[in-house]
């Protein structure tokens, strides 16, 4: 039998997976139109682009079902996400 170390779940932080989804569209969506030939900075700039609009659609979508307060963290987290790669790129 399995043992257990404690009864307590670890709890994942639900931010992180905003977070994470929009940093993986915006990654995404760069890496691809970078392969397809475009400048590397035009291509992430449009993954941001791309991850706003995500986030502004998951925004507008939840404020139907959570408050507003919830709706907008929800969005906003997706959209920095995105910053992640033209920050990157600016590092370089």
């Amino acid at each position: 039998m399995l043992e257990v170390m404690s009864d307590n779940p670890f709890k994942a932080d639900p931010n992180a997976m905003h977070f994470a989804a929009g940093a993986f569209i915006g990654g995404v969506t760069g890496l691809a139109l970078s392969f397809v030939g475009y400048p590397q900075e035009t291509a992430a700039m449009i993954g941001l682009a791309a991850t706003t609009a995500v986030g502004l659609a998951k925004g507008t979508r939840d404020s139907s079902r959570y408050p507003a307060s919830r709706a907008l963290k929800n969005g906003l987290l997706i959209a920095s996400g995105g910053l992640i790669t033209p920050i990157m790129l600016a590092l370089q």
